[in-house]
């Protein structure tokens, strides 16, 4: 099934449409992920304020990103991981490239990449797995790259309105302000999870999924 990045656009707007306006719950207290995401957000932001990006600072940070995912780094890039700390440190790294060397330093994931580049920036690159993926398609990790790609160019489209909805929702369910990018992932993440594992929102965790 061929699926394109305006489809993909129409579904998170009708998602945000179907949802963003419930306010019956929040998310559990104890969920790890949400309350240490301000906190990548703040050293990820050290780092680009300080520039000068090190082949041990992205190491670092990828450690950080994977002690959320229940698939631990198994083996690191060496030829690509320079790469990426080198387009990191240009004023304006072209998006395409980062997607695709990020995708190649650990492990080969698109899933922990697309956490690191979050982090980057936050107001550009939305966080991807099999959960959000399942909105469009069946999980397949040698897809993963291509099917990110679309899935931001449908999240970018995303209209400001619906944008708009969607930090709305994220700020009453997570108790703080995020980005469009993020709120927009976010509740299509927590909607797509309760819809494919029958929890009660306060009970679902984005850490629960690898690839």
């Amino acid at each position: 099934m061929c699926i394109t990045d305006t489809e993909i656009r129409c579904s998170l707007e009708s998602l945000i449409a179907s949802h963003a306006s419930l306010r019956t719950n929040r998310v559990h207290e104890s969920d790890f992920y949400n309350r240490t995401y301000p906190l990548q957000i703040a050293e990820f932001a050290k780092l680009r304020k300080r520039g000068a990006w090190t082949v041990d600072d992205v190491l670092m940070r990828f450690c950080s990103v994977y002690g959320w995912m229940p698939r631990g780094i198994q083996r690191w890039n060496v030829a690509a991981l320079p790469q990426l700390v080198s387009l990191l440190n240009e004023d304006e790294p072209d998006g395409d490239k980062l997607i695709k060397t990020a995708s190649r330093c650990i492990n080969n994931s698109m899933v922990g990449a697309s956490k690191f580049l979050h982090f980057f920036d936050p107001d550009c690159f939305p966080i991807f797995d099999s959960v959000v993926a399942s909105l469009w398609w069946k999980w397949d990790a040698t897809k993963a790259v291509s099917r990110y790609e679309l899935y931001w160019a449908g999240v970018i489209m995303v209209s400001d309105e619906a944008a708009k909805d969607a930090r709305e929702w994220a700020k009453h369910w997570m108790g703080y302000e995020v980005s469009s990018i993020r709120a927009i992932e976010a509740l299509a993440f927590y909607t797509q999870r309760v819809g494919r594992k029958g929890q009660a929102p306060a009970t679902v965790t984005q850490s629960d999924d690898d690839e």
